[in-house]
């Protein structure tokens, strides 16, 4: 799992997350993200003036096996707010902890949708 900063984090700057992939059988959301991404760190005046964290492929293995779920068969997309979330889920709670985002979008798929 990765995540991507772009930018320092300043004040003055808005703190935007994304996050994708949470469903392995969703794709685009991490197309998406890692398009986004590359195109904004060539953009000067996006930076200039946001912080992004970038999460973008929150459930790796289901990603890799093209299923909803972990490799163990759960949805990490439930495990928010368990007692003992799955490791996947762990790395997200711990990389935000402490942060204040003053926007989040969570990708998602839309299967009837074409692209993203």
């Amino acid at each position: 799992m990765y995540v991507l900063c772009l930018s320092s984090l300043t004040s003055a700057k808005s703190n935007v997350m994304i996050a994708a992939g949470i469903h392995g059988d969703e794709p685009a959301g991490v197309e998406a993200a890692l398009r986004f991404a590359e195109s904004a760190v060539r953009d000067e005046s996006l930076l200039s003036n946001h912080h992004f964290v970038i999460f973008p492929c929150n459930n790796p293995t289901g990603y890799e096996l093209g299923i909803r779920e972990n490799w163990k068969g759960i949805d990490l997309n439930r495990q928010f707010n368990v007692r003992k979330p799955e490791p996947e889920v762990l790395i997200v709670m711990n990389a935000i902890q402490g942060r204040c985002f003053d926007l989040v979008v969570e990708m998602h798929e839309d299967i009837d949708g074409h692209s993203f």
